[in-house]
């Protein structure tokens, strides 16, 4: 019982079983929550006005269902995602919703007393239902 209380316990078992990231639009992976090993590239793309628009992910392995995306920050966004080729995906985002008080012309989030950054973006992957597993016979 002491084992499955220790945080560093806990940790090992998110990541296996929910493995994310946390990144920025400025392809900066900012936290590793178990979802690294399982990036080979992550490109945001954006518009004119500095707004991300795109995100193009590509993984080390085929998954049978793709990634989940997210905004992390004070922007709400719908996200549409198409199988690319190989073990990559695309994602359109179509922005719904922001705080003006908290996302400055510069589509950056804004911190009183502090430095403005980037939007931030959570990815969350779906590993595959039997990778480990053995097969029933």
């Amino acid at each position: 019982n002491e084992v499955i209380t220790r945080p560093s316990y806990v940790a090992a078992i998110a990541a296996r079983v929910r493995p994310a990231l946390i990144f920025d639009a400025t392809d900066r992976i900012l936290t590793d929550l178990g979802a690294v090993s399982y990036v080979e590239s992550l490109d945001v793309h954006m518009d004119d006005a500095g707004k991300p628009v795109e995100i193009h992910l590509v993984m080390r392995e085929w998954l049978a269902q793709p990634p989940i995306v997210t905004s992390a920050d004070e922007a709400i966004y719908t996200v549409e995602v198409t199988r690319g080729t190989g073990a990559s995906w695309e994602y359109d985002l179509y922005l719904r919703m922001y705080s003006e008080s908290q996302v400055n012309a510069e589509w950056k989030m804004t911190y009183p007393g502090d430095e403005d950054r980037p939007l931030r973006f959570r990815l969350e992957v779906i590993p595959n239902a039997l990778s480990g597993l053995p097969r029933a016979n």
